[in-house]
């Protein structure tokens, strides 16, 4: 199980919709809690911390990015599946709605996202909101049978190239997603065009 921070919804009766945001690579659970604080109050926001310690860091990765482009297949295993372990005992709880489930992530954050998704995982989400995030090639994408998501990339991302976030959204429509791709100035971070459109994303199915 993940070590999780949660933001409890503050305002409207339950069950509560749950947004689900996945940090980056050196990050902690409490790296995104600013986005979290910008949810709609009656949004149940969870903060899951990746499971390994960079070693000689003190943050966080879901796998090893030594690699560029190929994460380590084991670690991203590891990671997918505890993700799926602690979001099923989340989703238990009476107070939220497993039915209105967002997941979404940003660079490694969102490649873990991307991933999920591909995979089908339990709980499948109802929609994703991948930032600044990628699949590697070899990755299988089940169908998606109309999957809402949402995909941000900085043009001039130097972690995360710009390509890789489109041929992302690519594959994921061939694969029976509805995919809503923006691109924003600057380079691997939020833009403030890119909050704002997410968030309107956000109202829309949660």
């Amino acid at each position: 199980m993940l070590h999780v921070f949660e933001r409890a919804a503050l305002a409207g009766p339950p069950p509560h919709p749950v947004l689900v945001l996945l940090h980056g690579y050196g990050a902690n659970e409490e790296d995104l809690l600013w986005l979290a604080n910008e949810m709609d109050p009656r949004v149940h926001v969870v903060l899951p911390r990746a499971p390994t310690r960079v070693p000689g860091f003190d943050g966080y990765q879901w796998y090893d990015p030594s690699s560029a482009g190929q994460p380590d297949a084991a670690g991203l295993h590891k990671s997918l599946t505890e993700l799926s372990a602690t979001l099923q005992r989340l989703v238990q709880q009476d107070a939220l709605d497993a039915s209105r489930l967002v997941l979404g992530g940003f660079s490694q954050g969102g490649l873990m996202t991307a991933a999920y998704g591909a995979r089908t995982l339990f709980p499948v989400p109802r929609a994703l909101v991948i930032l600044s995030g990628y699949l590697p090639p070899g990755e299988a994408i089940a169908p998606m049978h109309g999957l809402p998501v949402f995909i941000g990339h900085g043009q001039d991302d130097p972690v995360v190239p710009l390509s890789w976030g489109l041929g992302l959204a690519r594959r994921l429509e061939l694969a029976g997603a509805v995919v809503e791709a923006h691109t924003y100035p600057g380079g691997h971070g939020l833009h403030p065009t890119e909050l704002a459109e997410m968030t309107r994303f956000l109202r829309t199915h949660l």
